[in-house]
């Protein structure tokens, strides 16, 4: 009976470890409904929708449905309590994305930023693009090195961080941003 317990303890382990439920190194899944209501767009009009047939960590992923009239989608984070601790003092973040291969146009270009929030203020901490120079359809790793400012966080304190994501009207060294108008995906994102 002993021997029967322990390995039913070790499955439900392994169990556990292949759903993504025990790696501590994400702070958002995206993959409940729960989770996402969470989320706010900072007025770029994107809506946010549980989705279960494409993902990489979890269950389930976020489909991200842009307005299709705002220069940037933004998703906007509530980052305190236990996700802060699990951010504080890392160096990089990485967030998946899946860019639909039928899609006209996709995100490319990547950009996080943080607000200091405790109390119901708002002071600004940093922002930094990511690493997106091999992007290709399907699912992407995009990397954030965080500034100092974004890494070395206040215990107890709380925060926003900001996702935004362009694209760029052809030729992209002249900066006219094109609004996004089809959905996209994200799937976890967690800490390097």
């Amino acid at each position: 009976m002993r021997q029967i317990s322990q390995w039913l303890i070790a499955g439900v382990f392994l169990l556990l470890m292949s759903c993504g439920a025990a790696d501590s190194s994400y702070v958002w899944y995206m993959d409940s409904a729960e989770e996402i209501r969470s989320f706010g767009n900072d007025g770029s009009g994107a809506q946010f929708v549980l989705y279960e047939e494409n993902a990489v960590a979890g269950n389930a992923s976020m489909r991200v449905i842009p307005s299709g009239s705002s220069g940037e989608t933004k998703v906007a984070l509530p980052l305190h309590g236990e996700k802060l601790n699990r951010w504080t003092g890392h160096e990089k973040v990485q967030v998946r994305i899946y860019r639909p291969e039928n899609n006209h146009l996709n995100p490319e270009h990547f950009f996080m930023g943080m607000a200091d929030v405790t109390g119901g203020e708002w002071s600004w901490q940093g922002g930094i693009n990511g690493d997106a120079s091999e992007l290709k359809p399907g699912w992407n790793e995009i990397t954030y090195t965080l500034t100092e400012d974004m890494r070395n966080l206040q215990e107890g304190s709380e925060y926003t961080l900001f996702l935004a994501f362009s694209a760029y009207m052809p030729p992209r060294e002249d900066g006219v941003r094109v609004p996004l108008y089809e959905y996209f995906l994200i799937d976890g994102i967690k800490m390097l």
